[in-house]
């Protein structure tokens, strides 16, 4: 999937958090953190991390209440499999949108790739011991009107969730 320019921007820059006790952990695309590495390892973590959030399916705005329902269902979902997991959130670099999610450690990253999908996500983060985090772009099929990162609200469609 190609996204827009100024999408991929707003992807390649936001703030990649992962909460770990009292401890905020602060990522970012394209920069290894040895420190990091051994936080995360330390954790839990024995080969590789997936950051994903279920929130804005679509990389559009949707109400508070629905964001929320979607990270019950995916935490629900970990929860089920068995999977290690922290909290975790993406947000803008000026603050104004967030999106809590979690971080997956040492799940089959064509797992993580399905989850995303599933959830409308355009991308998640892939991250490995000594290697800088990156994206990973879904397949998922945007219309013109979510290639643009400006908050317009939910989809209009009537289709309400697609997870």
């Amino acid at each position: 999937m190609r996204a827009s320019p100024a999408l991929e921007q707003a992807y390649r820059t936001a703030r990649y958090t992962v909460s770990i006790g009292r401890r905020r952990l602060d990522l970012a695309i394209g920069r290894a953190d040895a420190e990091a590495d051994e936080v995360l390892r330390r954790a839990g973590c024995r080969s590789h991390w997936c950051l994903l959030t279920p929130c804005n399916p679509g990389s559009r705005r949707w109400p508070a209440a629905l964001n929320a329902q979607r990270l019950r269902r995916l935490r629900e979902l970990v929860r089920h499999r068995g999977w290690r997991a922290l909290p975790a959130s993406n947000s803008a670099v000026d603050g104004r949108w967030r999106e809590p999610g979690l971080c997956l450690f040492d799940v089959a990253p064509s797992v993580v790739q399905q989850l995303a999908r599933r959830f409308g996500q355009t991308a998640w983060v892939f991250g490995a011991p000594g290697a800088p985090p990156r994206l990973v772009w879904t397949r998922v099929a945007l219309s013109p009107a979510d290639r643009d990162v400006r908050d317009r609200g939910p989809a209009r469609s009537g289709r309400g969730p697609t997870a």
